[in-house]
C-alpha cells in the first residue's frame, strides 16, 4: 500500500508490520516497525531511516532507548542487556561512554 502525503498508514510486507506517518511513500514522522527477526523500533523517522529519539527492542529482551542517526545508535542513549545498563554516548552502534 503506498499512500502520499502526510497519512497515517499501515503496511505488512514480508511479515513486517510498519505503523506511522508516510510522506510521499517514505517513512516520516513517528511510528512503530516490526521486523521479521522480532525486533521492533519506535520512535522518529527521517527519510526512511530511524532518526532522532526512539527504542530498539531486540528479540532477546535487550534495549537501546535514545538518539539514533541513519539507522544506527548515535548520541545520547542507554542499553540495557540481562538488567545492565550502559549509559552514555554512542557513535554508529558503538558505545563511547
Amino acid at each position: 500500500m503506498k499512500k502520499i502525503g502526510n497519512q497515517t498508514y499501515e503496511l505488512e510486507m514480508n511479515v513486517s508490520l510498519v505503523k506511522g506517518v508516510s510522506l510521499v511513500g517514505r517513512k516520516e514522522g513517528e511510528g512503530k516497525y516490526c521486523f521479521n527477526n522480532g525486533d521492533t523500533y519506535i520512535g522518529k523517522w527521517l527519510a526512511d531511516t530511524m532518526s532522532g529519539e526512539g527504542t530498539y527492542t531486540f528479540a532477546n529482551g535487550d534495549t537501546y532507548v535514545g538518539e539514533f542517526f541513519n539507522n544506527k545508535f548515535n548520541g545520547k542513549g542507554t542499553y540495557t542487556k540481562d538488567g545492565n545498563k550502559y549509559t552514555g554516548t554512542w557513535k554508529n552502534n558503538k558505545y563511547t561512554k
